[in-house]
């Protein structure tokens, strides 16, 4: 069998409940009507999109990892993939 994990691109808006002390740290999210627990915040980087500054996490609930971005001027969360 494939050992690859595939990634799913979603670029779907979620509701995020996240925790702001030094920086930002989403602790669960709600996509499709379903909450998920994130254990482990494995990567974080910057991007920008016009004159936004974009968070992007990849975070694992112990299943799946999945990216999450955060538009620090919208205030708003997007998930854009799951593998």
């Amino acid at each position: 069998g494939d050992w690859r994990k595939m990634t799913t691109e979603i670029k779907a808006p979620v509701k995020v409940v996240a925790v702001f002390d030094y920086s930002i740290r989403p602790a669960r999210f709600k996509w499709n009507d379903r909450v998920f627990e994130i254990k482990e915040v494995t990567h974080t980087w910057r991007s920008t999109q016009g004159i936004s500054t974009i968070v992007h996490f990849s975070a694992t609930d112990g299943a799946n990892l999945y990216e999450l971005a955060y538009n620090a001027t919208t205030m708003k969360w997007m998930l854009e993939a799951v593998s």
